[in-house]
């Protein structure tokens, strides 16, 4: 081989390698584009993350420090900007004493830690986050730092600390019992310190009890119907009286008020109930109807001696009515025979004098007993007819007047007739009680006084004495049948309670009232108020019961 073979044999081994070279240098190219494009997605990703990052900022950092990507929606509000962040390092853009505190956390994320710590900024608060970030191959290539500004949020938690706080303050010393029960365990979630004393036991016992083991068992069904509706969302509040058996087997009862509480989107979350301790109330009430019971049992078994009292009192004047009568008069018959004959010494004649008005006064007593028996039973009948009351007046003074000793009685009546519609002698009995009373309690004598008006549409007749009067507290039950005013029965001055309680219910049927005026020690005027009347028929009026 001459040297021209030589050498065209090198040229051609040069020449490929040069086209070896070659397509190594072109695969090269492609393969440097392809990472170059890898990167340039890889930081359009990175750039569209950071540019769009809510509510705060992000910044990619090299292993010297140097922001080499910065963006965010919090950049501006901090009065930075990409051109004045990317490129710099934290010693050249951050003053010396927040660089030299930051250092350590970026290279502690270069070194592959995730830090997270909250700067207050300014009134405001920062959540910073730094973390590593690694290529394809787990390889660290630099860091991320990315910060939210978390003001509202702090705030938010600070109130709800607060108002944990605050509740568990009023939950722990409210003055009542106060509990959280799971509706769908019944379990307590959690008591206070007044729940414990109510029920006797610790909050570590409670807490691992449900409700139902500290209620009554008679109480159990109702609250566990309630607790179901709660859980179902049909009840959101109840409240009941209820008993609780404390763990020492005594019965105690509390006022319970129970609120279930609910997320947002309604579910149920527990409830929370408040227990007032009503036991002493409770006891006093059962105290109470005890007594209100014994009252009412004396009260029927006083009602039913009072029936017995009055069966006996009707029954014993229905049976003394008729002899009485006929002692009454035979003696006014022997009186009047002996009185003419003149055959009576005087002690004969005391003596049957006294017999005639002592049978005249059993008389009158048994009259008035049956008169109150009538009244009771409704037999008592008022036989109407058209009078004048003048006439009445004259004729019950003309009766009276001639038994007076130490009494003056005076009466005036109108010149015009006065016609009212009454029972004659029912309206002459109760002008002669009155009078009889005006006589009894004024026994140191005085003025006496009928006088007889017309009032509007009412015929009026008052008795006006000057004996002892009635307490002012009594006037109100002066007409209750038997009743007699205190100062009566202090100054010994015999009667029966009858005669005011007869003239009361007889007026009343009449259609009329009675009216008292009367000051104690100075005597007292007692009026009878009966409507006016032109015309009767001759139909009589019938007292109902």
């Amino acid at each position: 081989m001459d040297d021209a073979d030589l050498i065209i044999t090198q040229l051609r081994a040069e020449l490929y390698q040069l086209r070896q070279r070659n397509a190594d240098l072109q695969s090269a190219a492609v393969e440097h584009q392809r990472v170059v494009d890898a990167l340039e997605l890889s930081e359009a990703r990175y750039r569209t993350l950071v540019e769009h990052f809510p509510n705060g900022a992000v910044f990619l950092f090299d292993h010297n420090l140097r922001y080499i990507l910065a963006g965010g929606t919090g950049l501006q509000a901090s009065g930075l900007s990409r051109e004045m962040v990317e490129g710099k390092t934290i010693w050249q853009l951050l003053p010396p004493d927040i660089a030299t505190r930051d250092e350590p956390v970026l290279r502690a994320a270069l070194h592959g830690a995730a830090t997270r710590i909250e700067v207050p900024f300014d009134e405001q608060v920062f959540v910073v986050h730094t973390l590593p970030v690694s290529d394809a191959r787990n390889v660290i290539v630099g860091g991320m730092v990315m910060t939210q500004e978390i003001t509202d949020q702090k705030r938010v938690e600070e109130a709800l600390r607060k108002s944990e706080v605050e509740y568990r303050a009023i939950f722990e010393l409210a003055g009542a019992g106060t509990v959280e029960v799971d509706v769908q365990t019944a379990c307590f979630r959690r008591v206070n310190r007044r729940f414990c004393e109510f029920t006797g036991y610790t909050a570590e016992e409670l807490l691992t009890m449900t409700f139902l083991d500290v209620t009554h068992p008679q109480d159990r069904p109702q609250d566990y119907v309630a607790v179901q509706q709660m859980a179902s969302g049909k009840l959101d509040e109840f409240s009941r009286e209820k008993r609780y058996v404390r763990k020492d087997g005594i019965v105690v009862w509390g006022e319970l008020t129970a609120t279930v509480l609910r997320t947002p989107d309604d579910q149920t979350q527990y409830t929370i109930a408040i227990v007032h301790d009503i036991t002493a109330r409770k006891r006093l009430e059962d105290a109470a109807a005890r007594l209100l019971a014994g009252e009412q049992s004396a009260r029927v078994e006083a009602e039913e001696a009072l029936r017995i009292r009055d069966a006996f009192l009707s029954l014993a004047a229905h049976e003394l009515k008729t002899p009485l009568t006929t002692m009454l008069g035979h003696a006014e018959m022997l009186q009047r025979r002996m009185t003419r004959d003149y055959s009576l010494t005087d002690r004969d004649e005391r003596a049957l004098s006294a017999l005639v008005r002592q049978t005249r006064r059993l008389n009158e007593l048994t009259s008035a007993l049956l008169d109150v028996s009538r009244l009771e039973t409704g037999q008592l009948t008022i036989e109407s007819a058209l009078l004048d009351v003048r006439a009445l007046v004259a004729h019950v003074v003309a009766q009276v007047q001639p038994a007076l000793d130490v009494h003056t009685l005076t009466w005036d009546v109108p010149d015009e007739p006065l016609m009212v519609a009454g029972d004659e002698l029912r309206l002459e009995q109760m002008l002669e009680n009155l009078l009889g009373n005006a006589i009894k309690y004024s026994r140191d004598g005085g003025v006496i006084t009928v006088h007889a008006e017309q009032r509007g549409s009412e015929a009026c007749i008052a008795v006006s004495d000057h004996g002892i009067g009635i307490p002012e507290a009594e006037l109100a039950q002066l007409f209750g049948r038997f009743y007699r005013a205190t100062n009566a029965q202090a100054n010994a001055i015999g009667g029966n309670g009858i005669g005011l309680y007869v003239v009361n219910e007889i007026v009343g049927l009449h259609g009329g009232h009675v009216e008292v005026e009367s000051t104690e020690g100075h005597g007292s005027t007692f009026t009878i108020c009966l409507p006016v009347r032109g015309s009767i028929s001759d139909e009589g009026v019938v007292a109902e019961p």
